[in-house]
């Protein structure tokens, strides 16, 4: 089994980008388990199938080919659909809501972290996908300062947007998140919380990235 991190927390906490950086600076695979709901629930979309309908998700997902690139591409049956998995968060939310969907997608998810050094982040993966996980962290930050950054990301991709929509929208997305019966939202007992409302990006990835060596016993001012 190779080393793991988990790290949790709500949309647009920051805690993607920090993985990333996290992955970068220790050579880790970033697992983004977000992205994997994001692609199914595109899918299911694009192929006119009820998001409600449990039993029809789980036959999507079997006869899907979903795979994550080190630099972060989404292929589903082997097309990049990177660009358009900004605008389904509320739809990613409402399937990973699915006990068989989640089963189906952590069993994936728990495949790839046996057998590589990575950082996984999500919803729950401290407290569900990787409970043994060496490092748990929670990231979390002020809904204003979410909303923002959400808002400012899909503008430099040119992706028209609305703060006001954004902000309902985020907020019925933390509701379900915490209130799901499978996969709620939860800090692991055992993670660290870093709050990075107010934080340069820099500095939210330093303290992620000093609790790291810390734990690999390296010295923290390398």
């Amino acid at each position: 089994m190779g080393f793991q991190v988990a790290i949790d927390g709500p949309s647009a906490s920051g805690k993607s980008s920090i993985a990333r950086e996290v992955a970068k600076e220790f050579n880790f695979i970033h697992i983004n388990t977000g992205l994997m709901y994001r692609a199914m629930a595109y899918q299911a979309l694009l192929n006119h199938i009820d998001l409600q309908d449990e039993k029809a998700l789980g036959e999507l997902i079997d006869s899907t080919s979903l795979e994550l690139t080190a630099d972060q591409k989404v292929l589903v049956n082997g097309n990049d659909v990177s660009d358009k998995l900004k605008t389904v968060s509320l739809e990613a939310s409402t399937i990973s809501a699915f006990p068989l969907v989640r089963e189906k997608l952590v069993k994936k998810q728990q495949e790839m972290a046996d057998v590589i050094d990575c950082v996984m982040d999500g919803r729950d993966i401290g407290t569900v996908v990787l409970p043994t996980a060496d490092v748990k962290i929670f990231i979390t930050a002020a809904i204003e300062d979410r909303v923002q950054r959400r808002t400012d990301e899909l503008l430099r991709q040119n992706i028209e947007c609305n703060y006001d929509e954004i902000l309902a929208d985020m907020i019925q997305r933390d509701y379900q998140d915490a209130n799901r019966p499978v996969g709620a939202l939860k800090q692991a007992e055992d993670a660290v919380l870093i709050d990075t409302t107010g934080n340069t990006f820099e500095e939210s990835a330093g303290l992620v990235i000093q609790l790291i060596r810390e734990h690999l016993g390296k010295d923290v001012t390398q």
